[in-house]
């Protein structure tokens, strides 16, 4: 079967719409076990966890260089539909200063984020 499938860069996992659901066929849900089954394919594992923490992804969207011993304010983009709980978003939030997971010795800086926007500037510093 085909189906088209579009990419965003604010969506996170994958969004079924019931125009490609009703033709697969009968949609059995087994609650007690956490599974998903459509039409007669295999049982897929659904998520239950609440999470207690907010997080939303938040991307670099161009390339930078931070000098040794220095701080950029990098462009990003944060994705704005990806809580991992389900409350009502905040008007603002805190990105707290952590290490950037794909570089050694470089740290985003805390930053107080306004949760409608989607561009933001973050404070990223090296120490080496």
């Amino acid at each position: 079967m085909e189906s088209e499938i579009l990419v965003s860069p604010d969506f996170e996992g994958l969004i079924l719409g019931m125009d490609w659901l009703a033709p697969q066929g009968t949609l059995t849900w087994d609650t007690p076990k956490n599974l998903v089954r459509i039409g007669n394919g295999s049982w897929i594992k659904t998520h239950l966890a609440k999470p207690l923490v907010k997080v939303r992804r938040i991307l670099a969207t161009e390339e930078v260089v931070i000098p040794a011993q220095g701080q950029v304010a990098v462009t990003a983009h944060m994705l704005h539909n990806v809580w991992s709980c389900q409350s009502p978003p905040s008007q603002y939030g805190v990105m707290e200063s952590q290490p950037v997971s794909t570089m050694e010795h470089v740290y985003s800086g805390r930053t107080l984020l306004p949760m409608e926007m989607t561009t933001l500037r973050i404070p990223v510093l090296n120490t080496r």
